[in-house]
């Protein structure tokens, strides 16, 4: 009975330590974001490329119509993204995506503090 209990603990153990991370949140500058192919409500899909680190390469992410683009507290259309990239530099870009299929939850955009002190 004692070996049984070790035993399942044991896979209970190598279960949780090799279990798949399914989603991943990662914050960026908007500098790390590239609009590859802006969101399209007719085609229902887009895509971006993020830099995660200056070393790694450059990893792409699907928009589709799940997607959600919030920027300074609000949903806005996800067709919107390139000109809010343009327009509204920002050091805090948090994307959360499936780790699985790379499609992309939601984009939070922030402005940065200078937008914010209206000095931009």
């Amino acid at each position: 009975m004692k070996y049984f209990l070790i035993l399942i603990a044991g896979l209970l153990i190598n279960g949780v330590t090799q279990a798949d991370i399914i989603s991943r949140n990662v914050i960026l500058k908007y500098s790390d974001v590239q609009v590859v192919d802006n969101y399209s409500a007719e085609k229902e899909s887009g895509l971006i490329r993020i830099k995660l680190c200056s070393n790694c390469n450059a990893k792409k992410l699907r928009l589709d119509e799940n997607s959600i683009l919030i920027f300074e507290g609000e949903e806005i259309a996800l067709s919107s993204l390139l000109y809010t990239r343009l327009k509204y530099p920002s050091k805090a870009v948090r994307i959360q995506f499936n780790n699985l299929d790379n499609t992309v939850s939601y984009i939070r955009w922030s402005q940065s503090e200078e937008q914010e002190k209206g000095l931009l």
